[in-house]
């Protein structure tokens, strides 16, 4: 695979994951719970993502065209990544949400004024 399609290929990753991480990143709990994004997030998402799908596989020689198993692997490959973030933003949230006195500690010390009182 010459540079080129790779970098076709990067596109339609960056085109897919883009929108992607913004379900995931509305919300603190699972992507996959309410509040469910709005219909107009949800619809422009889906249309650009078809677009540039179509686009990358009949590009109308404006860029080096790529098969649609290789569109299939780029998106087999960003809907893996989807759940592998969530889940990781969950597990941050969690472990933000901690309440022990440690934890309570030193979010007071960030809070302090660490300038000179006027």
């Amino acid at each position: 695979m010459d540079i080129a399609h790779l970098q076709t290929l990067i596109f339609l990753k960056l085109a897919i994951a883009g929108h992607l991480t913004l379900f995931i990143a509305r919300t603190h709990n699972s992507f996959l719970r309410k509040p469910y994004p709005s219909t107009t997030l949800l619809w422009s998402a889906i249309l650009t993502k078809a677009a540039a799908t179509f686009f990358v596989v009949y590009p109308m020689g404006l860029v080096p065209s790529i098969t649609w198993g290789e569109a299939g692997a780029v998106w087999i490959y960003c809907i893996l990544w989807i759940f592998i973030e969530d889940w990781a933003k969950v597990r941050v949230y969690k472990h933000l949400e901690i309440n022990t006195p440690r934890h309570q500690d030193f979010i007071a010390l960030t809070q302090k004024n660490l300038g000179p009182t006027v």
